[in-house]
């Protein structure tokens, strides 16, 4: 009878604890452990796809990143480089920090909170400079959690990934073409960013994506006016009719042939 009573207040001791779900948080008042796991009594899931927007001299730039709270690293989309990112993490109070990889000096650092399936802070780029860091950019974003599939997001679309025609020339060390990277979401949509290599514009917003099963348009705010993406999907890529808005009598045709899966170019089990 004595060995059944201690049975029994052993598992109410243990049924008491809030159970960890499917993310840790960092509590860095503990001296015993780096998560404490009686602070996490709620369903969080902070693992997924990441979309924003932030503003850089009238143009909307586009920002996509994949995270893994649970193993601390992520990627960042950049048309020219995609960046690993280190020590993704989330404190007891939902405050979010990471950083990027060093790119030829430059380091990207992110400061947020968590709140409500996004992430509202800013990104600070940084320029180390012998051994001094000098800040180069701050943009502020509030980060939209669009998809919270790890792996496999592309099986669903045929319209998830990079559609590119760049092509690297060594003559002036440039790249020189077009790419657009599509990210579907939980909902059914599409984000997207495009990237205008002869333009030097990167990671521009797309505004009016409209995507169907055979055809897709968008539009993107320039300088100059509005161009308009019309567009149809083929076995060689995607391929568009280009209408500016201060040349009306002139049309473009850009196709975007190489294709790579979002599965391939966000791997974060390579970061």
């Amino acid at each position: 009878m004595k060995f059944l009573l201690t049975y029994i207040l052993l598992i109410l001791v243990l049924s008491s604890e809030p159970i960890l779900t499917n993310i840790f948080i960092e509590d860095e008042s503990r001296k015993d452990t780096r998560f404490s796991l009686s602070k996490v009594n709620e369903n969080l899931n902070l693992n997924g796809y990441y979309y924003g927007t932030s503003m850089e001299n009238n143009s909307q730039i586009g920002w996509l990143l994949k995270l893994d709270f649970i193993n601390r690293k992520g990627v960042l989309y950049n048309p020219t480089k995609v960046l690993k990112l280190f020590d993704v993490k989330i404190d007891k109070n939902k405050k979010v920090t990471f950083q990027s990889e060093d790119d030829a000096g430059v380091i990207i650092k992110y400061q947020g909170e968590f709140s409500r399936s996004s992430l509202k802070g800013r990104f600070i780029t940084y320029r180390e400079i012998n051994g001094v860091s000098e800040l180069m950019f701050q943009h502020k974003v509030l980060l939209e959690l669009v998809n919270t599939q790890l792996n496999n997001i592309c099986t669903e679309s045929v319209y998830c990934g990079r559609f590119s025609n760049v092509k690297y020339n060594p003559d002036s060390g440039d790249l020189n073409g077009s790419e657009l990277c599509i990210l579907p979401t939980m909902s059914g949509s599409y984000k997207a960013v495009f990237t205008d290599h002869a333009e030097g514009e990167l990671l521009t917003n797309v505004d009016n994506l409209i995507i169907n099963k055979s055809s897709i348009s968008f539009t993107i705010k320039r300088k100059d006016g509005i161009v308009a993406y019309r567009g149809y999907l083929t076995k060689k890529g995607l391929t568009f009719n280009v209408f500016r808005s201060w040349s009306k009598n002139q049309k473009e045709v850009l196709t975007l042939s190489t294709i790579v899966s979002l599965d391939k170019l966000l791997n974060i089990s390579k970061s």
